[in-house]
């Protein structure tokens, strides 16, 4: 056990998690910058097509990390009356969202709120649906996070966790390249930190254990999925 430890050490190295909330407005603008955007705008419309073929029995899906919002937004587009609790600790990033919320005119169908998604104010089973995007790399206490996703969840709840995947270290560098070949200047930065700080497919399988039944994907070699189909 102890010389498997070492060899999965050296072979994939060791995360190096960073922020946990995008806070500084030089980082927000960064990631819904326009070049930036047509990038993420084709991964996210892909990632809310997936999801939505999980949330179409569902009434009240909460969005972990919902950031600019740009995947509940596409989501509620694909399942008519489905309600959308997007939380997100970054009142920057949240300000963004609110901007294309009203846009949109979906201010009847997603709710933004602020708060750690490792204290969630809302009662237990409130939600019959789970999504995130790219959130549990940046989180510090993650096990306490899943507890309270588990928590407002309905039993058999469906769920659709997305992250970034990090390579073994000695692929590192190409991964960066090939994945990262869409982005300039400081999203680059944010998009390498992240890598970085993410999970392999066996590290996320154990962290999400907690979730019953959930599957973990491997997504087009840059990101994973951890989903679930709702129960009945």
């Amino acid at each position: 056990m102890w010389l498997q430890k070492r060899l999965y050490s050296w072979w994939w190295g060791h995360r190096v998690p960073e922020a946990e909330a995008m806070d500084i407005e030089e980082e927000v603008a960064a990631y819904v910058d326009a070049s930036a955007q047509r990038h993420l705008s084709g991964l996210d419309e892909g990632a809310a097509r997936r999801a939505a073929t999980f949330f179409g029995c569902c009434r009240c899906l909460i969005d972990l990390g919902c950031g600019p919002a740009a995947i509940p937004l596409s989501v509620a587009d694909r399942v008519p009356g489905l309600r959308i609790v997007g939380v997100d600790l970054s009142l920057p990033m949240l300000l963004r969202a609110r901007q294309e919320v009203n846009r949109r005119d979906k201010r009847d169908r997603l709710l933004l709120v602020c708060a750690s998604c490792s204290a969630l104010p809302f009662r237990d089973a409130s939600f019959d649906g789970a999504c995130s995007n790219s959130l549990l790399h940046h989180l510090d206490r993650p096990q306490l996070a899943l507890r309270e996703l588990s928590r407002v969840m309905s039993s058999g709840a469906a769920v659709f966790l997305r992250d970034l995947r990090r390579p073994p270290r000695f692929l590192l560098r190409i991964h960066l390249a090939i994945f990262g070949r869409c982005y300039r200047g400081r999203m680059r930065e944010l998009f390498d930190a992240s890598v970085r700080a993410a999970y392999t497919r066996k590290e996320l399988g154990e962290l999400v254990e907690r979730l019953e039944g959930v599957r973990v994907i491997l997504r087009g070699g840059a990101h994973l999925e951890v989903v679930r189909d709702a129960a009945g």
